[in-house]
């Protein structure tokens, strides 16, 4: 048997520290249970959520890591005017969901790259005063061919298929 100081729900007395009334204490110790169900109940719930939650945060990056990339776009074309690319110049152009340029180099013609740089990703310009492309996350410098001339990139950028059309120049 318990010790209960009088006055704090012994049973002897109530909550409220009355003697004899048992009425009053076992509605209030139902009420009590009651409550502590809702609270156990409610915290249950909480507790699955969150764990549903963190399953997703890792399964969904993992899931798309593990995916292979989709296919869609892949076989786009896009139609340029020659006009729209005047000789020494570069115009930057979407192509299958990624970006891209064409430059349009004196003497030799249309040529088509990927901005996306070959070392980390960074998208590159074409510096038409240098006359080359640079990556200014790194230092990278590219000739005019794609081709690395300095800094940290394992291999020249892509180039993409460039045909020319009477006055248009059709990637892809």
């Amino acid at each position: 048997m318990r010790f209960y100081p009088q006055g704090y729900g012994s049973r002897e007395t109530g909550l409220n520290g009355e003697r004899g009334n048992d009425n009053v204490f076992a509605s209030q110790r139902g009420t009590r249970k009651l409550n502590i169900m809702k609270r156990r109940r409610f915290l249950n719930l909480l507790l699955t959520l969150l764990g549903l939650t963190t399953v997703g945060s890792i399964v969904y990056p993992l899931g798309r890591f593990l995916a292979p990339p989709g296919e869609k776009g892949k076989s786009k074309q896009v139609s340029l005017k020659r006009s729209e690319i005047p000789a020494g110049e570069a115009k930057d152009i979407p192509f299958a969901g990624m970006p891209a340029m064409v430059i349009n180099l004196p003497g030799r013609g249309f040529v088509a790259f990927s901005r996306v740089c070959s070392h980390l990703g960074c998208l590159v310009d074409y510096d038409k005063v240098r006359n080359r492309i640079f990556c200014p996350c790194h230092a990278a410098v590219f000739d005019l061919e794609g081709n690395v001339v300095t800094g940290p990139p394992p291999k020249p950028l892509q180039k993409l298929p460039l045909r020319v059309e009477g006055e248009s120049i059709v990637i892809g």
